[in-house]
């Protein structure tokens, strides 16, 4: 608590000692008695507490404390404002050492490094719509990706269904065209052909080896069995094959 207590105390006279107005005030009033802060100093070792006390108030006797504190507050105003008007001089002869003095050397022995304020802000002016320029195009380009990865996007899906009907359309081709190579590679195409025949003239086909190698190539099916032959008719890829003899046969 006593900790707490002193650590504030401590924190609230820092604050106040640094303050460059009441710091100022301390310096002008040391400055000003010094005298007194010397001789509190520096008391020959017999002095007591008593004869201090009394040195004290002797001192205050000859000098008035409200008004030297009064004069103290003037004089420390005046020096602040003596510092900070300082300060603006100094300011000021480094403004006109960089922006004049400066600039005059530059113009007598390097004339080069130096541009002219109109220039400047042409190139300023012109940086800026450089700038805008850019990030409009930046932002077309980014609109132009994101239209153009819509597009692959689109393209993709509709190459793949493209694909997806060319290969069904392939596939049902090259069966097609594979029964028929089939039948010329085994030397039946006659015998398919008469099969045709008589199913178009609705004869009913004997059950022997060459129904059944026709019914194993699922060019012709069964509808009704009979003692000795079957009722049959084309499959539809019996019917594209005899499509496809026929186109060949032209």
């Amino acid at each position: 608590m006593f900790t707490e207590f002193f650590g504030s105390v401590f924190a609230n006279f820092k604050q106040k000692v640094t303050n460059p107005f009441l710091g100022t005030i301390i310096l002008v009033w040391f400055f000003r008695n010094w005298e007194l802060v010397y001789a509190l100093f520096v008391f020959d070792d017999y002095y007591t507490l008593e004869m201090k006390t009394q040195y004290i108030k002797g001192y205050y006797q000859t000098v008035n404390f409200y008004g030297d504190l009064f004069l103290t507050v003037v004089e420390a105003f005046i020096l602040m404002v003596l510092t900070f008007l300082l300060l603006a001089i100094s300011r000021l002869v480094v403004e006109l050492y960089d922006k004049r003095l400066m600039v005059f050397i530059y113009k007598i022995f390097d004339r080069d490094r130096l541009v002219k304020r109109e220039e400047l802000d042409r190139l300023v002016i012109q940086n800026g719509r450089l700038e805008r320029r850019l990030t409009e195009e930046r932002e077309k380009r980014m609109a132009a990706e994101s239209d153009n990865d819509n597009l692959e996007e689109e393209m993709k899906k509709l190459l793949a269904s493209q694909q997806k009907q060319e290969k069904n359309s392939s596939r049902h081709k090259t069966t097609e065209e594979s029964v028929f190579l089939r039948l010329k590679r085994d030397n039946t195409v006659d015998l398919f052909q008469s099969a045709v025949t008589r199913i178009s003239s609705q004869y009913r086909l004997q059950k022997n080896d060459e129904t059944d190698y026709l019914i194993g190539l699922n060019l012709i099916e069964v509808v009704y069995n009979h003692a000795n032959d079957s009722d049959v008719r084309l499959t539809p890829l019996g019917e594209k094959v005899r499509d496809l003899i026929l186109r060949s046969d032209d």
